[in-house]
This record gives C-alpha cells, structure tokens and sequence, in this order.
C-alpha cells in the first residue's frame, strides 16, 4: 500500500517519526501499531507521478501580521488596523513579484515561520478541519498569491510552493 505524501505532525506520529529516520531507498524494520504491524520504504518522490501531489497535496508559505488583540503571537503595538494596512502593502509587494521566503522571514509573525521564511509545508487537501484560507490556497496557482484572509489570530497572506516534497514512505 502506498502511503500519502506526508509531512512531520502530530497525526500517525509514529509512522511519520519512523518514516523520516530513514534513509531514500531504505526500508523500515517491522513497526507495531494500534493498526497492525508496518514496514516503511522511503522513496524519492521524483519518481512518483506528478499527480499523486498536485490532486492531494499543497506546499505553501504563508505570512502571518498578528496585532494586539491577537491570541497567538500578539504584537503589542500594533492595531488591527494598523495590521489590515501592512498585510495590504505586503499582499501589493508579493502580487507584484517579490520572492516570498525573504519577505515572510522579514515580516513573518508566525512562532518559527521567520527561520523557515514561512514554509507551511505539505498540506493535505483532505485534512479534517483544514482553515478556509488552506482551502482556498489549493485553488491557486503555483506563484500565485492569495487575497489576504483574517482569522481570529491574525491576517494571514499565503502562496503555493512549486518546490520537490519530501520522500514518500511506502508499506
């Protein structure tokens, strides 16, 4: 059985955790779980077929402009308005061809987001209650940039990643 792209989380945290101790090209030792008992191969997703990644999964990065009214993240001096209008100059600056990751490490208020220059990673299509703006995401094009979308947390600016996945752990 072939295993969906997956990326490190929280969901099958055991496979996962065995998955990404491999090597590309090496195979797991039997793994026990509440499912059954495993073994993993780790494949280099260069030889899977395009489609497996562009029907169920996304790679994003994202921007997150947190004000102070924000739950998570809260920046203490800025305003909600004030947030409104720097995701609009940083929506402007990305529409207008500006690379994202050095924007999203400069301005990126997401906890880790700036050291990984806002890399969402994998995002599957299908995953239970996937935020609205994810699923919107999955409707643009590689490049393009999405309307800026306003959560409780924050206003967050997101754009899909042409880049390589990670390797496709097999059963």
């Amino acid at each position: 059985v072939d295993y969906p792209v997956f990326g490190r989380g929280p969901r099958d945290a055991q496979l996962k955790r065995a998955a990404f101790e491999l090597r590309i090209g090496e195979l797991s030792a039997p793994i026990a779980t509440p499912l059954g008992w495993h073994l993993l191969e780790r494949v280099n997703p260069a030889d899977l077929s395009p489609e497996l990644f562009k029907e169920n999964w996304g790679r994003f990065r994202g921007v997150l402009i947190t004000h102070a009214g924000s739950p998570v993240a809260a920046n203490s001096e800025r305003s909600l308005a004030e947030a409104r209008a720097l995701t609009g100059e940083i929506h402007a600056i990305l529409k207008a061809g500006e690379p994202f990751a050095p924007i999203a490490r400069f301005s990126n208020a997401d906890p880790g987001g700036r050291d990984r220059a806002g890399d969402l990673g994998w995002v599957h299509r299908k995953t239970p209650g996937l935020p609205p703006h994810l699923v919107t995401a999955f409707l643009l094009d590689l490049g393009e940039v999405c309307v800026p979308a306003q959560t409780p947390a924050c206003w967050i600016i997101i754009q899909p990643e042409p880049v390589p996945g990670p390797s496709l752990p097999r059963t």
